[in-house]
């Protein structure tokens, strides 16, 4: 093996020296017998000994000698196994090259600058005419786009690049950069960004390095990196995200009992528990050493890892009672949310998008809990998942809390009959009428409401409530809200709804609605409070729809 690495960069310094013209009659180097050249040391006088070497600008020669006076080579030792004195040529230029059109290049040499400075690269060489000429192209200046591997870092390769050759006619789906991969195989990091609007499709889920996220609906122009989409979050992250040490995204919104968040090594899971805890001293409900690390703080019922951002990293927000990244890509545009309205922008749930709320004295957007108490009208001491709020258990509501008074979401001090918890969970609301009426809804246990979508089967229509989004409209789904108690005199389980509603961004959904669940609490009947309208609610299984709540499946008879 050690001869062979011998051999290997002994061949490597001679590709890399230059050469003399060969004399007519004597061998090129094609035609030069390599083997003997590894016994020129052999040929040279002996009397010339390392001390006599020096350096000069390439491989070392004897002092006062000269190439043109040798010591007794070899008759049929030519002049060319000498080393060139002259300086080297690259041998990446050729020196009879054909003038180049403008706009076309050999090397990234050839490009000029653009007319606002930024840097160009030749681009698609051996491509086109003549000799294989490329063409200028601005170097990508996004990370991770490329026109070739010397674009991307170390550990990745340049994939998708698609260029036309210099003086040549392309007729091409796709020109322009690639997209740098990594060499072992690993989902690449993809911009939402980079995803281009060009016709009326479901929306390309794509890995942005970190979780893999939707893209804007009816976008699926995503060439050159098509074949590292996927149609679904749950296919993109068996993929991409398979062995995270954190829990997958609405693992806590699908959740419709009290619950402990675990994190083991290598995993998530969630330990379902008996009882709602009341006060941190009840958490954790199951042994340390069944799972691995348990949540340790009692917010909302729930034996979680935080309740407020100053707990996590930056960058990172606390959310259904862990830390997730503060990023908003792929989420919808919220409504025109003004003050003057009643109005303010909050970022609710697992996936944090601004939702707008209106006429609600919890939509404060918040950090910290000392934030929240600088206010004069009302009584905040609590920063519960970016909202002020009252509380995070029942521990911090007045006595006799363990009796009467609970800490209902999204942080509220309140005993309502029957409690909010009879809302956790998916439900297909809305009312017959020959043409049925009916959309799925999903109360998260973090005051987080979102409306699914199904397409349209026998006399289903997905159109429920009335407001500006119709099926056939350019949507996005799921909509996405909050749901919070309305503190009434009545103690009834009324709450108040607000819904962004995509297809009109200037355009909210608020609405008060009063539950009467069935003995069973399978089902319930839904008054509009303010226009007198009663509706069936009927509660379904959460894998109903998929985990962002972006598609249901269609309504089946009997209800």
């Amino acid at each position: 093996m050690k001869k062979l690495c011998l051999f290997v960069v002994l061949l490597a310094a001679c590709s890399g020296t230059g050469r003399k013209e060969v004399e007519d009659g004597q061998p090129s180097d094609s035609q030069v017998d390599h083997a003997s050249l590894t016994d020129v040391s052999d040929k040279v006088e002996p009397d010339l000994q390392r001390s006599d070497l020096v350096e000069v600008d390439g491989p070392r020669l004897p002092q006062d000698t000269t190439v043109d006076a040798p010591p007794d080579l070899p008759p049929d030792l030519s002049l060319d196994v000498l080393p060139d004195m002259q300086p080297d040529t690259p041998p990446d230029v050729q020196p009879d090259l054909p003038p180049l059109p403008d706009g076309c290049c050999y090397t990234d040499a050839d490009c000029p600058p653009g007319e606002t400075g930024e840097a160009a690269v030749c681009a698609g060489q051996a491509l086109g005419w003549p000799n294989g000429a490329g063409v200028c192209k601005s170097k990508p200046s996004d990370p991770g786009r490329c026109y070739g591997d010397q674009h991307c870092p170390k550990g990745k390769q340049c994939d998708g690049e698609s260029v036309c050759g210099c003086n040549s006619d392309c007729d091409m789906d796709y020109e322009g950069p690639g997209i740098c991969v990594p060499d072992d195989g690993s989902c690449p990091t993809i911009d939402p960004d980079w995803v281009l609007e060009y016709c009326n499709a479901a929306s390309i889920v794509i890995f942005d390095g970190q979780k893999c996220v939707s893209t804007c609906p009816g976008c699926c122009e995503c060439k050159p990196f098509c074949k590292y989409t996927f149609q679904t979050i749950e296919e993109c992250e068996a993929s991409c995200v398979t062995a995270t040490p954190q829990c997958p995204l609405y693992v806590a919104a699908l959740q419709t009992e009290p619950f402990a968040l675990v994190e083991p090594e290598g995993g998530c899971v969630l330990a379902t528990q008996s009882s709602a805890c009341a006060a941190d001293e009840d958490c954790p409900l199951v042994p340390l050493d069944l799972f691995g690390e348990i949540g340790d703080t009692c917010v909302m019922g729930n034996c979680v890892f935080c309740w407020n951002d100053s707990q996590c990293k930056a960058g990172e927000l606390c959310r259904a009672g862990r830390c997730v990244p503060d990023w908003t890509g792929g989420c919808p545009e919220p409504p025109l949310c003004k003050l003057e309205d009643g109005c303010r922008l909050i970022k609710p749930s697992e996936k944090p998008c601004p939702i707008c709320v209106c006429d609600s004295t919890y939509s404060i957007e918040c950090y910290t809990d000392e934030f929240c108490m600088i206010f004069s009208f009302h009584p905040f001491s609590r920063c519960v998942y970016g909202r002020c709020a009252d509380c995070r258990n029942d521990a911090d509501c007045p006595a006799p809390w363990s009796t009467g008074t609970k800490c209902i979401p999204p942080g509220i001090c309140y005993d309502m009959t029957p409690p909010p918890s009879e809302l956790y969970g998916t439900w297909l609301i809305g009312w017959y009428g020959g043409l049925d009426h009916f959309s799925y809804f999903r109360f998260e246990q973090d005051g987080t409401l979102r409306r699914g979508h199904y397409e349209m089967q026998d006399t289903f229509m997905d159109d429920f409530p009335g407001f500006p989004c119709y099926p056939g409209e350019d949507v996005t789904y799921p909509l996405l809200g909050t749901w919070e108690p309305e503190i009434t005199q009545s103690g009834f389980l009324v709450i108040r709804v607000n819904l962004n509603t995509s297809c009109d961004p200037k355009a909210g959904f608020t609405a008060r609605w009063m539950f009467s669940p069935s003995q069973d609490g399978q089902s319930a009947d839904v008054k509009d409070v303010d226009t007198g309208y009663t509706w069936l609610a009927i509660r379904y299984p959460t894998d109903t729809c998929l985990p962002d709540m972006s598609l249901c499946e269609a309504p089946q008879y009997p209800l």
